[in-house]
């Protein structure tokens, strides 16, 4: 005959203060995943904002380089032909959104290489490419003002906006005298752009008669535009 064997056992007070223990990490864990969240919802604009905020006044601001037009490493995109060469009886001044956050920089370096990307895989194929039908395609590259720029009512990020438009404006002006030579144009800006455009529409296009007639037509994307004055 085989003996039973004996089942072991062991006292319960041996196994509840392990039992309890992981308990009491696990709502611990728990406990500061809650507070964390918490404080996301409550406080994740502000914290975003410091982290973008280049803690530094504007006026003591020393910004990036400034591009040179008549380099093509200024242009995002530039035809390398002549116009006699394209069929296309247009050309079309594209003005790229915001693509810098912020941080260090009140307006992005016009060489900054995580803009670059963003503007090759996302701005390109889904804003500029409609635009190839049209016409010969120029987007400048241009100290564009950072996002935490759109986030404060602070003078610094207006001072910063004007400073991006400086650009914008010697870019159309090398692409009207260099490029342009007299053909009908476009011009399209998205977000910043878009906002860019339209202070360009008013400052460049509309107050002089000969550059007016040969604008073709004006498209200002995801940015707040004047409407018509009522009658």
């Amino acid at each position: 005959m085989f003996k039973p064997i004996s089942r072991l056992k062991i006292p319960i007070a041996e196994i509840m203060p392990q039992s309890n223990s992981k308990r009491t990490l696990v709502l611990t864990f728990l406990l500061i995943g809650s507070l964390l969240c918490l404080g996301g919802m409550i406080w994740g604009d502000d914290i975003l904002r410091a982290t973008l905020d280049p803690q530094e006044p504007f006026q003591i601001y020393r910004p990036p380089p400034a591009p040179d037009y008549a380099k093509a490493s200024s242009w995002a995109i530039r035809p390398d032909s002549p116009p006699g060469r394209d069929d296309r009886t247009a050309d079309v001044f594209f003005i790229s959104p915001t693509i810098f956050d912020g941080g260090r920089h009140w307006n992005a370096p016009i060489d900054n290489e995580q803009a670059d990307r963003w503007f090759r895989r996302v701005v390109m194929p889904n804003y500029v490419g409609p635009f190839q039908r049209v016409g010969r395609i120029y987007v400048p590259r241009y100290r564009q003002a950072s996002l935490y720029t759109l986030t404060t009512l602070r003078e610094d990020a207006r001072e910063a906006r004007k400073f991006a438009y400086g650009d914008v404006a010697a870019a159309f002006a090398h692409f009207l005298t260099h490029d342009n030579q007299n053909r009908p144009f476009v011009i399209v800006g998205v977000e910043q752009g878009g906002t860019l455009a339209a202070r360009l529409l008013a400052e460049q296009v509309a107050m002089r008669p000969e550059i007016r007639r040969r604008l073709a037509a004006a498209y200002m994307i995801e940015a707040v535009t004047p409407g018509d004055s009522p009658p």
